[in-house]
């Protein structure tokens, strides 16, 4: 063989036909486990779950009120459940912190690309609040004003 590294599977029916070409986009399911602002901005970590239906080529991207936080690409070469954390930019964490001061509870956005063997695509997109504490009103005590 000319490329030894390099191999090929064609799958035929019983007839010697080849099969029809695969038309199915890929799913995933998504799932964004950073809850708190404080924690993504103190540990600037993104913790998610991405579960693809197949073997798939992702493009993960991320972000919060307009703020790019991480874009990472990955291969997967079989469906099943995989968590990943992305590492997020000083300057993004900082930036987030700030527009969250303006914003009541900023929402985190996840956008994956998915794309198979056979060319088919799927964008599959989560999002979720994050949690901001905010400081507790002083109760007023017995006689005082």
């Amino acid at each position: 063989p000319i490329h030894p590294g390099m191999t090929s599977v064609l799958n035929v029916s019983s007839g010697g036909a080849p099969l029809p070409a695969d038309g199915t986009p890929p799913g995933a399911l998504l799932k964004i486990k950073t809850a708190s602002l404080a924690r993504l901005t103190r540990k600037r970590k993104l913790r998610i779950v991405v579960n693809p239906s197949e073997a798939v080529d992702a493009v993960i991207k991320a972000s919060a009120e307009g703020i790019d936080l991480a874009r990472i690409e990955r291969t997967y070469v079989s469906a099943g459940r995989r968590a990943i954390s992305l590492k997020i930019e000083r300057s993004a964490a900082n930036a987030v912190a700030r527009a969250a001061a303006k914003a009541s509870a900023p929402r985190l956005r996840l956008r994956v690309t998915l794309s198979d063997v056979a060319g088919n695509a799927r964008a599959v997109k989560s999002s979720r609040r994050l949690e901001v504490p905010r400081p507790k009103k002083k109760k007023k005590g017995p006689g005082k004003n």
